[in-house]
Parts: structure tokens; C-alpha cells; sequence
């Protein structure tokens, strides 16, 4: 069951991994006061919450941390994406009246999220007998330093979507169209 949980998160990672641009986008658009909301991007993992109480005495104190810690990561992004499809609604009934800012925040959010599991997951599958972050030891700095990199990014995210001209939001998304900003505009 060991083996089955780690499989597990390697799928959850790859999910991560495709999702990630939908997410950039996602947060582009929501500084340009569009919504666009995915209803593919909730996560679950069957093999913890069926399996995990069984196999977690057999887990050292680290590994029972780690998947824990992902655990509700998941949860409180799956909750966030049911609040987002509720503002959505709403954006979709009131749009000019909607307070944009909350959308915006959710998005910043959902990105942040998505990039904390990605990498809790990947420290987990790269340090599979001692995966938990502790304070103080060197996890604990690299996932610091993750966190201020992940804040930074998306503050130029954020600042490099209000360069993109909108009409670009209705174009079927081409991630080089995001970064060559200088290129000319399609009619």
C-alpha cells in the first residue's frame, strides 16, 4: 500500500504539472476581469483517504507529515475551486457590479496553492523516507525560498497580464502569445 500512495502522488504531480498553465492563464485573465474557471481542476486522492489509515502506522513520523500536510493542501484547493465556481455564477449574473478583487485574490490564491503542493509532492517523491519539511533544517529553507520565488512570480505575472491586450483572451490559447508580447496582435 506503501508503494501505492507514492504512486498516487506522482499522478497527483502530473495532473499538477498539466493544469498549470490553465492556472497561468487563469490568473492573466482575472487581472484583466475575465473569468475563465475550469471545472477539471479539483483534485482527489482515493488511495489516502481509503488506504491511508491502515498503512499509517507503518510510516515514520516524516512520511505521516508529508502526506498529511499534502492532504489538506488538496482539500483547501478543492474547497477554494468550489468557491470559485460559485463567483462565477455570480460574475456571470452581475458582472459590472462584481467586486473583481475577490476574483483575482481566489486566482492568486489557486496559483499559489497549485505551486505549494507541486512542490510538497516533489520533495516527497525525492526524499521518499524523510519528506516532511522541518523547521530550522535545510527543507525547511528551500521550501522558504520556493515560497518568496512563488510570491515574486506572481507579481510578474500579475504585472505582465496587464500588458496583454485582451482581445488576445478570446483566442484559443497558445502559451508563446503570453510571451512574445511585441509580436502583432491577430484580428
Amino acid at each position: 500500500m506503501r508503494k501505492q500512495l507514492l504512486e498516487e502522488l506522482s499522478h497527483i504531480q502530473n495532473t499538477l504539472d498539466m493544469a498549470h498553465q490553465t492556472m497561468l492563464r487563469i490568473l492573466q485573465l482575472s487581472v484583466m476581469k475575465i473569468v475563465e474557471y475550469d471545472e477539471s481542476q479539483r483534485f482527489s486522492n482515493p488511495i489516502f483517504d481509503n488506504f491511508y489509515p491502515n498503512v499509517c502506522s507503518s510510516l515514520n513520523k516524516s512520511q505521516r507529515a508529508s502526506y498529511e500536510k499534502i492532504d489538506q493542501m488538496l482539500k483547501a484547493s478543492n474547497r477554494l475551486h468550489e468557491q470559485q465556481a460559485i463567483c462565477a455564477e455570480k460574475i456571470a449574473r452581475q458582472s459590472s457590479s462584481y467586486d473583481w478583487g475577490w476574483w483575482r485574490k481566489m486566482a492568486r490564491f489557486q496559483y499559489l496553492i497549485f505551486n505549494e503542493v507541486s512542490f510538497l509532492i516533489n520533495h516527497h517523491l525525492t526524499n521518499p523516507d524523510s519528506p516532511a519539511i522541518v523547521f530550522g533544517e535545510r527543507s525547511h529553507r528551500d521550501y522558504l525560498k520556493h515560497e518568496q520565488w512563488l510570491r515574486d512570480e506572481i507579481e510578474k505575472i500579475v504585472e505582465g497580464a496587464k500588458t496583454i491586450d485582451p482581445r488576445l483572451a478570446t483566442i484559443t490559447y497558445d502559451p508563446d502569445m503570453f510571451t512574445n508580447l511585441d509580436d502583432e496582435i491577430p484580428d
